[in-house]
């Protein structure tokens, strides 16, 4: 059984290789027009909510496991955002960088690669 909170809410998730490949731009980025530009900041995000729920409802099935939610109270946070999620198209306009995690079922597979 796994006790969780409030899973009814919708994430800006990401797979770990959107990030590095999101760094990697960065860095090119910097080198190339930082010294002209100075400093930035930018929102690393894949720009698109994911349900808590169904994520986690799609990754155990995708790992062939059943997995028992049920909530904990105790882990409910009282007045947290039901939707929240970034806007990444400053960087992707700076840097050529888009998210490879935009759909559900591409977040899985970075997961399901992460595990390997």
């Amino acid at each position: 059984m796994l006790k969780l909170g409030n899973i009814d809410l919708s994430r800006d998730l990401s797979a770990v290789q959107d990030f590095s490949n999101a760094i990697t731009a960065a860095l090119k980025w910097s080198g190339v027009k930082g010294s002209q530009l100075g400093y930035q900041v930018f929102n690393l995000s894949s720009g698109s909510p994911k349900s808590l729920r169904s994520m986690i409802e799609a990754l155990s099935k995708a790992m062939g496991k059943k997995v028992d939610m049920v909530t904990d109270t105790k882990l409910v946070r009282e007045g947290e955002a039901s939707i929240v999620f970034g806007d990444n198209s400053k960087f992707s306009q700076a840097t050529g960088w888009y998210s490879s995690s935009q759909s559900e079922e591409q977040l899985i597979q970075g997961f399901l690669e992460d595990l390997d």
